[in-house]
């Protein structure tokens, strides 16, 4: 038998997901994801979604330096509904590579997406 591969990038992010499902080697499942990329349409939801995928993948994997740097590919490219929560990520991914100084601007980026002012202000008096 022959396994054939899909010939669009979303054929190419199910066969990611079904990889990451089956416990596939991380490399084989990043080599589908790279190859979904180089088909994808840029800012497409496509396109995102194998972003997300990929930091999934590499954050699985132990490595959240690159996971952080899928996660702002997707944040760059548009991320649309999945803004909120990719921020959300980035700030998880952040905190362990230097703390709250690396988490503070994704921390911040995700509190003004929530319509929350983080403006320098004096806290308020505790009764």
């Amino acid at each position: 038998s022959k396994d054939c591969l899909p010939l669009s990038a979303a054929g190419l992010l199910g066969r990611a997901r079904a990889q990451m499902e089956s416990d596939a080697p991380t490399e084989s499942v990043l080599a589908t994801l790279r190859a979904g990329v180089a088909m994808a349409e840029a800012g497409s939801p496509v396109s995102v979604e194998l972003a997300v995928a990929t930091s999934e993948t590499l954050a699985a994997a132990s490595r959240p330096k690159e996971a952080l740097a899928a996660v702002q590919t997707a944040l760059a490219a548009g991320a649309g509904v999945r803004h909120v929560e990719l921020v959300q990520f980035a700030a998880r991914l952040s905190a362990p590579l230097g703390g709250c100084a690396v988490a503070a601007p994704w921390l911040l980026d995700s509190a003004r997406s929530l319509g929350i002012s983080c403006d320098q202000q004096e806290p308020p008096a505790q009764p």
